[in-house]
């Protein structure tokens, strides 16, 4: 199993803190979404995000070792308040209590149910003509229309690796070191 911030248990691997790395395909950059949108993701074509869920919120956190602690529902908020600033396509993997805390959205968010109560939500002007069965069918299909996508909450880095596969760029951002360093490491095998 490939590291997971949010999960209890992953396979072990040599853990290296990295703040910023960039290669040919991806750039990767600790940043915390709860202080908005690196400027780098002001760039891409599309937002593709996995913000955690409420059940791995605290394990994330505990990894992340992040300098003050905040509540899962403060974070939901801000990306809603961030991805509603952007002028972009936006994607978000989610659970249901994601959807339940986007009511206050404008232009009111679309969820395609996956699995479980798991879904993609669709924002701001694209809702794809097919219908997603997993993250990677979605992500294959957004590469095949656009050439630069985001995430602001990228943890293992699932769309740098999707990215890279399919001769696209990708732009990352984590507040958890440990993950940026897990995609400087891994990158190179993708």
């Amino acid at each position: 199993m490939i590291y997971h911030s949010a999960l209890k248990k992953f396979k072990e691997w040599k853990k290296e803190e990295c703040y910023e790395f960039q290669s040919p395909d991806i750039s990767a950059y600790v940043f915390n979404a709860f202080d908005g949108i690196h400027e780098q993701i002001k760039t891409v074509d599309f937002i593709y995000t996995e913000p955690p869920f409420l059940a791995g919120y605290k394990i994330f956190n505990d990894r992340a070792n992040p300098t003050e602690s905040r509540k899962w529902s403060e974070l939901i908020t801000k990306i809603g308040t961030t991805l509603m600033e952007l002028d972009k396509p936006c994607y978000i993997m989610g659970g249901g209590q994601l959807k339940s805390s986007l009511k206050g959205w404008k232009n009111q968010p679309v969820l395609s149910s996956i699995h479980e109560g798991a879904g993609f939500i669709f924002y701001n002007k694209t809702i794809p003509d097919f219908k997603p069965k997993t993250t990677l069918s979605l992500i294959k299909t957004l590469y095949e229309q656009y050439d630069v996508g985001g995430d602001i909450t990228c943890g293992y880095g699932l769309l740098g690796y999707m990215a890279k596969k399919q001769g696209k760029k990708a732009i990352l951002t984590d507040y958890n070191p440990y993950c940026i360093g897990y995609i400087k490491q891994e990158s190179s095998k993708w």
